[in-house]
């Protein structure tokens, strides 16, 4: 098994035996966010040292734990002390609490850090939504064998930061009377802050704000397929722009200083997310019945791990496309299946076409509902990964009378009649919505 997942599934282990809280929202505090904890509703913390072989912060001012709690009704894990590549970990181990995160059922993460102003504009204080980053100087997190279970070899990172909870910090910002500013962030290996002419460097490429984090943290969460989200503080103006010494105090200083408005605005961002989340994808979705079809049992679905959804309504019936995974791999078909049912989740009786046989026997032979076993885990290791993902089916199926139907994929010739009808425009146009006469 690969050394990095192997690693993961067994602090996975770990954490498991002591909660199995499964968060919807994952989140790292960086700087003058410490006691953002205070505001949880916590249910479990599971310290790094109790975790074998993982990572622990030796940066003044972080802490190391995890937070497993509610802010609201939203389910989080919140990261209280990140680690970085100049404490001399590898950049896997770097990563690590992030992918764990997302194993134990995050499916959005929220990134915050204290930054270097780059841009003149900026000012200490100044808060910061990043749009786009650029790592090129740090060490990718996915360079060495890869971990299929996690993502693709060659994932795509045209949109990192996901526009929809971007625009989420900004209304919520704007809601509170709270300044942000947008910007692209540049990470750099640190320790030691750079020189003027790597910031004059850093501008010319278009970099807004300069630190030692996030970028890698947020690559590796969309290789995992999780929306990620991230604010900087600009604790202060970067080296050149400003007559004093750089030092670590004075970024601790001006994170304190804005601490209370910073935590307002991530706490109210989280909050909204079940919300904003159920507004979004439920808006003018009516009809009898739902039909869901996941990746092959849809014949030109938008991808490989994609999924359709058919609204029932008399004799039409209304096609919504939702995009796709983009892998053909088992956690995307449950990511496909998870999302489709959340999307339509007013409606109670959802017949679900899969040609994933992991998919559909883990929800109709047990697989999903006795991953808890340890005999069981031990007899078949294989049935038990994703077992985030099967708790998140089984929560959904609660609220749901679901039948699952398995049909041959791309290669069994076998596609549903409706399928057939609705899938050539969902292909090209994984957004549109249209009606079709039955």
């Amino acid at each position: 098994m690969n050394e990095v997942y192997s690693k993961l599934l067994k602090c996975f282990d770990q954490i498991r035996k002591k909660t199995d809280f499964v968060p919807s929202v994952a989140l790292v505090l960086g700087s003058g966010l410490g006691s953002f904890g205070e505001l949880i509703d916590v249910k479990c913390t599971v310290d790094y040292s109790e975790l074998d072989n993982f990572p622990v912060s030796t940066v003044t001012g972080h802490n190391g734990r995890f937070l497993f709690g509610y802010i609201k009704n939203t389910p989080v894990v919140c990261m209280q002390g990140r680690v970085h590549y100049y404490e001399g970990y590898k950049m896997t181990d770097v990563v690590l609490p992030i992918r764990l995160m997302g194993m134990l059922g995050a499916k959005k993460i929220i990134l915050t850090n204290a930054a270097g102003g780059i841009n003149k504009t900026f000012k200490p204080g100044t808060l910061m939504a990043i749009t786009d980053h650029i790592s090129s100087f740090v060490p990718s997190a996915l360079i060495g064998q890869n971990v299929d279970e996690l993502g693709v070899r060659f994932p795509d990172m045209t949109n990192v930061y996901s526009k929809k909870l971007t625009a989420l910090l900004k209304r919520t910002a704007e809601k509170l009377d709270i300044p942000l500013r947008e910007g692209v962030y540049i990470q750099f290996t640190g320790p030691a802050y750079e020189t003027p002419a790597e910031i004059n460097m850093a501008r010319i490429l278009g970099a807004d704000a300069v630190g030692m984090s996030t970028a890698v943290e947020a690559m590796a969460a969309r290789h995992m397929g999780i929306e990620v989200c991230a604010v900087s503080c600009i604790s202060n103006m970067a080296a050149g722009l400003n007559k004093k010494p750089l030092t670590h105090e004075e970024v601790k200083e001006t994170a304190d200083m804005v601490a209370e408005q910073f935590q307002k605005l991530i706490y109210n961002v989280i909050a909204d997310i079940e919300t904003e989340e159920k507004t979004d994808s439920q808006t003018e979705i009516t009809g009898d019945r739902v039909e869901i079809y996941t990746d092959g049992a849809c014949k030109g679905n938008p991808g490989p791990g994609g999924y359709g959804i058919v609204i029932v309504s008399g004799d039409k019936e209304t096609k919504i496309s939702k995009g796709f995974f983009n892998t053909t791999n088992n956690r995307m078909e449950l990511l496909a299946a998870i999302t489709a049912l959340e999307t339509v989740g007013a409606f109670k009786n959802i017949t679900l076409y899969s040609d994933s046989k992991y998919l559909i026997d883990g929800m109709t032979k047990g697989w999903a509902k006795n991953w808890k076993s340890n005999n069981w885990i031990k007899a078949d290791r294989k049935k038990a990964l994703n077992t985030d993902l099967w708790d998140r089916m089984l929560y959904l199926e609660q609220k749901h009378t679901i039948e699952y139907v398995w049909v041959k994929g791309h290669n069994g010739h076998e596609y549903n009649e409706i399928c057939d009808r609705l899938a050539v425009e969902a292909a090209e146009n994984p957004t549109a919505e249209d009606v079709v006469e039955g």
